[in-house]
């Protein structure tokens, strides 16, 4: 059975994580033994890139011993008063919470542009090698492709990619999307396209068609999920539900063993997309030591087998939990 990797998500550095911490985290990450890190042209408004470049070298990570993905299409919008402002950003809403939603709307007057050309995938592939200090990308993925509505150059972007790979700065192409699976797979069939990776978001529990991951995995397409803990219905609801509706005991039952909310329902739910969707790896944005050795913990240790997620998930849909 494919072993999951799990990926450390940058896309709050030099955003909402600032320098030292965002260090600090990729430093925990790596001594954890997580080697995949996810990024883009547009993380950190196009400095996030360098961070993770500088610090593969300032701590000697030897390049081969690193899987590094990164994006293009959405163009960073970087100069001077961004990069002040976003300081002045982050302090705000450290002080003032309730700021937030101010700072977002105010970002997003200054979000990247949409370009998925040629030459802004050339540009953006030169600049991310230079950024990340390396000679070549693991994999390099269009940024939020819109599949309902496809760009007139995708062809010529994809001739271009299987040029990198050919010449050895890319290793693998493909694409990251908010979309449906099913709107993705339909898009690939028509247009004849065949990505060597796909990253989709984890989306919820049953929100995904099992047999069209199992599809576009048999044409070896490497499939990503991300954000795993930011499903719908919320973790915090399901679990509320379970205990408004006393099935605590009906949970027990499955797994096996005492349930504990606050120490396993995070667990549970990262190993239910592991387990049932088999993913090559599974992307998350962690910055707190803790969430970093149990999310490890988690991927490395199979608790949990598939019959007992599949109960679990008939337990949820029989009870309208989702």
């Amino acid at each position: 059975m494919l072993v999951t990797k799990l990926g450390f998500g940058c896309a709050s550095i030099l955003g909402k994580i600032d320098k030292k911490n965002s260090l600090y985290a990729l430093k925990l990450a790596h001594e954890a033994g997580i080697n995949y890190f996810d990024i883009a042209r547009s993380y950190g408004w196009g400095e996030a890139e360098s961070l993770l470049g500088n610090f593969l070298i300032q701590e000697k990570i030897s390049r081969e011993n690193v899987e590094i993905t990164t994006k293009f299409g959405l163009s960073p919008r970087n100069n001077k008063f961004i990069r002040i402002a976003k300081t002045l950003a982050r302090n705000i809403v450290n002080y003032i919470p309730q700021s937030q939603t101010i700072v977002k709307s105010a970002a997003g007057q200054v979000s990247p542009k949409i370009d998925f050309t040629v030459k802004n995938a050339t540009i953006s592939l030169n600049t991310s090698l230079k950024s990340l200090r390396t000679d070549y990308i693991d994999n390099i993925l269009f940024h939020g492709y819109d599949f309902e509505n496809k760009s007139d150059d995708i062809f010529e972007v994809i001739e271009f990619l299987e040029a990198q790979k050919k010449c050895g700065k890319i290793r693998s192409y493909g694409f990251a999307t908010y979309q449906s699976i099913e709107l993705v797979n339909n898009f690939f069939t028509s247009q004849n396209i065949k990505p060597d990776i796909l990253q989709i978001a984890c989306g919820g529990i049953g929100k995904h068609d099992s047999m069209t991951l199992k599809n576009l995995a048999d044409k070896d397409i490497k499939i990503v999920m991300y954000s795993p803990f930011r499903i719908e219905p919320s973790i915090a609801l399901i679990f509320e539900q379970l205990k408004d509706k006393n099935l605590y005991s009906e949970i027990e039952s499955i797994f096996g063993r005492k349930f504990i909310p606050q120490e396993n329902m995070h667990q549970i739910i990262l190993s239910y997309f592991q387990r049932i969707y088999s993913p090559y790896a599974i992307v998350i944005s962690m910055f707190n030591p803790q969430h970093i050795k149990i999310n490890q913990q988690a991927v490395q240790q199979e608790k949990i087998s598939k019959e007992q997620f599949e109960s679990f998930e008939r337990l949820l849909i029989l009870h309208k939990i989702i």
